[in-house]
């Protein structure tokens, strides 16, 4: 049976072209540096750095011919920070828990980025809250817009997310995979 979002666990016989699994997985917390530089950049109360309380992880990765990072952070979301080549960053967008339909990001505390089909993804863990659980998968636009695209939680639709903490995306035999620590 498909968890509400779209997302089934490995051996359901549900289909989607992310297909999830509950594993163990590395992940290299790294934000707290990158997020200390981009504060430094921005002169306090302008705002443009909205979402970068309590960083916890970040990902780096190439879209669009540009490097960007997402960083998750303990304020209930993520903030896309755009790197350009001469070492200075600009935030791109952010997303934050029960706004604009994302309903998984309470606490964030890991994420991976990852192409599939032609568009960039992020599936971010969330574990901090009792009440939240579990996965959030993430469509990054190249003007930096951050779109709901699925979501799953622990104890729905046979998924296992408690405590999920670092997210590791992979492709084997022409499918894409996350794996999550729980």
């Amino acid at each position: 049976m498909p968890c509400p979002g779209g997302l089934w666990p490995v051996g359901s016989s549900g289909r989607t072209p992310l297909i999830f699994a509950a594993a163990v997985a590395a992940a290299a917390v790294v934000a707290p540096a990158l997020a200390g530089d981009a504060l430094a950049q921005e002169p306090p109360g302008r705002g443009v750095f909205d979402t970068l309380n309590g960083p916890t992880d970040v990902v780096a990765f190439e879209m669009g011919g540009g490097a960007y990072a997402l960083v998750t952070a303990a304020e209930d979301g993520v903030q896309l920070v755009r790197i350009h080549g001469n070492g200075t960053i600009e935030p791109a967008g952010s997303a934050r828990h029960g706004s604009g339909g994302f309903d998984t990001l309470r606490s964030p505390n890991g994420a991976d980025a990852f192409e599939m089909g032609g568009n960039t993804y992020a599936m971010v863990a969330a574990d901090r809250s009792a009440m939240v659980q579990g996965v959030q998968l993430v469509r990054i636009h190249g003007d930096g817009t951050l779109e709901p695209d699925a979501s799953a939680v622990h104890g729905s639709g046979g998924f296992t997310l408690r405590h999920a903490q670092s997210v590791d995306a992979f492709e084997m035999g022409g499918s894409t995979y996350a794996a999550v620590t729980s």
